[in-house]
């Protein structure tokens, strides 16, 4: 028997509302656990980049799933998958940077001082009052670590700049790439064997983050006189933005667990296993 497109998006509707309530109670959790983990100081030193990263991502991630929700309660689905595809993102970063850690964690912590000096200057050329004291220390930051953020330009000259009889090479003001790795996201998520899920999410969200016809034809509804808004509702977006959010907040934990040994590794095998459960029994709704 052949199934309407009417019909499938129909049982996709259904598999979508059987599992949006079992993410729910699945975020539910992870939200609480994060509170639990967060209730008492985790000590750490404000200069380990691998510490600093992951208390502040998965930080960011709680307060991304919560938005996530908060839109998803709004029927604002098409725009919780943003936010998801944000969180997904993010977790490949911080996975990707503990791949080799500290040398890539330490990268990510330190390019602040680039940023901080960047803002500095903006400051002085604006007439703002710098505190002199805090420039000087910030300065000493910035000549130790900047120049592991160097252009491949300014680095190729400083190299020729020191073959004898080469003229010297004066090093510009701002020599600095514009982040803290040339390694695009996608690059990322390869070296995590992961790039045809990053490539999914990407292609999945790409249209409505760059206005494409596409997504923003299929969420239109039509009237008699033309055009009356858009659909509220997508469930098969919003499944998949729950989705991302719970598994990005997940594994992010997970992070934070394995690097301080917080005691909660059975608790999290247990959640990723629910969650995988819930993705199979409603995989056909995010087809």
């Amino acid at each position: 028997m052949n199934v309407t497109h009417e019909q499938r998006k129909a049982a996709q509707e259904r598999m979508a509302l059987e599992a949006m309530p079992r993410f729910g109670m699945l975020a539910d959790e992870l939200d609480s656990l994060t509170n639990e983990l967060f209730s008492e100081r985790i000590a750490y030193q404000p200069d380990d980049g691998a510490s600093v990263m992951v208390l502040s991502f998965v930080t960011k991630q709680r307060e991304h799933l919560r938005s996530v929700r908060l839109l998803i309660d709004s029927k604002q689905h098409r725009d919780a998958h943003l936010i998801a595809r944000t969180m997904i993102e993010g977790m490949g970063r911080l996975l990707w940077a503990f791949n080799r850690k500290p040398e890539r964690t330490d990268l990510w912590l330190w390019f602040g001082a680039i940023l901080d000096w960047r803002q500095t200057k903006k400051n002085e050329e604006k007439g703002r009052f710098v505190d002199p004291v805090e420039k000087v220390e910030l300065k000493t930051y910035v000549d130790l670590h900047g120049p592991n953020y160097y252009r491949p330009k300014v680095r190729d000259a400083i190299a020729a700049a020191t073959v004898p009889g080469a003229p010297a090479y004066q090093i510009p003001e701002d020599p600095w790439a514009n982040d803290w790795t040339s390694t695009a996201v996608a690059d990322m998520f390869a070296e995590l064997q992961a790039k045809s899920m990053y490539d999914g999410v990407y292609r999945d969200s790409s249209e409505w983050v760059h206005w494409g016809p596409r997504t923003i034809l299929r969420a239109m509804q039509t009237a008699d006189w033309g055009v009356a808004g858009f659909a509220e509702e997508d469930l098969r977006v919003a499944l998949i933005a729950m989705q991302l959010g719970c598994q990005s907040l997940l594994q992010s934990l997970e992070v934070l667990d394995s690097h301080f040994t917080l005691g909660v590794t059975e608790r999290l095998g247990e959640m990723g296993r629910r969650m995988v459960t819930i993705m199979f029994d409603a995989v056909e709704a995010t087809r």
